[in-house]
């Protein structure tokens, strides 16, 4: 049984230095289209790790909202760290294939952007089906293809496996990918992959069926991969997961995990900005350490809460509580955060207010508490919090004492 995610959204690729990452892929003729950057720190449990933050940008090719998305991420909580893979044989996530009107100029592009031109380009016989082919590296060291076509694409992205008829199987009984041929050995240039002598896989193409985008899969033959299959970080430089957009990620959640496969944590909220929706997500690894991605789309405000603990002694008093509590019912009344509330003139003072109670250290912002009574009632995840471990009711502020 496969999951319902309709389409392949986007793939994701960690960088050091986002304002050179997008510079080096609108060389390759990406373009901006929206800016994702939560307001404030958030759990990480979705990604395995503690506590995120990130800047990223979504870029699109020709293809628009058709093809395929490139979510460009430089972290900032925690800062990025490791390598990308290289051009070699170990499972996981490999490199995209991007095609291009004009190979050459684009190269050229990409080079004075901070790009590697490892090889290419040259003419490479794709079953086939012959077309000029280029290998580079981006300025993190992370593989990409590039080939001569009709227009600015991302066609491809190519995912090494441990065992290709594993493989094969997930994509499509799990995630729904239709296989376009049957499992092939294939010989691969060796020049583009920084190698004297040529590459013997075992490959095979998938289609999704919701856009433009293939994936495919390979297994090395000769030479052998070195390394065996291991999960990434989430802020490790290179492709780290690929995401399918879902109407309903619990339900596919329960596939995932019927297949065998064991989810970061169950399926969580994320926010990805202040203005954007508010999104439920699942995180897990595939058959080659890859991690996969569900992307469900609330009809939420992704504004981050805001959220109080006390800080210090006596003298905040009850009217600083009192004024706390009557800004936060504002805020919940409004559906947004502290910041996204310029629109509600009664939010925009309440968020002021409780600015200024946080700048003289009152209060502080500490991480979110759900409120499950809240949420049914306004369809916003928003409390405050005390030291307390019992829960107080939503719109409760704690004064230091």
């Amino acid at each position: 049984m496969a999951i319902q995610g309709n389409r392949i959204f986007h793939c994701n690729s960690n960088c050091s230095d986002l304002d050179v990452a997008v510079a080096f892929y609108e060389a390759l003729g990406l373009r901006r289209v929206l800016r994702t950057v939560p307001s404030k720190n958030q759990s990480g449990s979705a990604f395995g790790l503690d506590e995120v933050a990130w800047d990223a940008w979504i870029m699109h090719s020709d293809d628009g909202i058709d093809g395929l998305s490139l979510d460009l991420l430089e972290w900032k909580t925690p800062l990025p760290t490791g390598t990308a893979p290289g051009l070699d044989g170990e499972p996981g996530y490999n490199r995209l294939m991007i095609s291009t009107p004009d190979i050459d100029a684009t190269i050229e592009r990409a080079v004075a952007a901070g790009g590697t031109l490892v090889a290419g380009p040259r003419m490479v016989d794709g079953g086939g089906v012959q077309a000029r082919v280029a290998m580079l590296l981006d300025p993190d060291l992370v593989p990409i293809g590039l080939f001569q076509g009709e227009k600015t694409s991302i066609a491809q992205v190519v995912v090494n496996c441990a065992d290709i008829d594993e493989s094969l199987r997930y994509y499509r009984d799990v995630m729904g990918l239709t296989p376009l041929q049957e499992v092939t050995e294939m010989v691969w240039p060796g020049d583009l992959y920084g190698r004297e002598s040529d590459v013997k896989v075992r490959a095979v193409l998938l289609a999704d069926e919701g856009s433009v985008f293939t994936v495919a899969l390979a297994q090395w033959l000769d030479p052998a991969p070195k390394t065996t299959v291991r999960n990434r970080g989430a802020n490790e430089l290179g492709l780290f997961r690929m995401a399918w957009s879902t109407t309903d990620c619990a339900a596919d959640e329960a596939v995932v995990r019927a297949a065998g496969s064991t989810p970061f944590v169950p399926t969580e909220e994320l926010s990805v900005g202040d203005n954007l929706p508010l999104l439920l997500v699942l995180f897990w690894p595939g058959p080659n350490g890859e991690c996969l991605e569900l992307i469900e789309t609330t009809d939420r405000s992704g504004a981050q809460p805001f959220v109080f603990i006390e800080v210090r002694g006596a003298q905040a008093g009850q009217r600083d509580a009192a004024r706390a509590r009557f800004c936060v019912q504002l805020l919940q009344h409004a559906g947004v955060g502290r910041t996204g509330c310029e629109r509600d003139q009664r939010a925009t003072f309440a968020a002021r207010e409780l600015t200024q109670l946080v700048q003289r250290g009152v209060f502080r912002e500490g991480s979110r508490v759900e409120d499950p009574d809240f949420r049914r009632t306004r369809g916003h995840p928003s409390n405050v919090q005390g030291k307390s471990p019992r829960r107080k009711p939503s719109g409760s502020a704690t004064p230091a004492r």
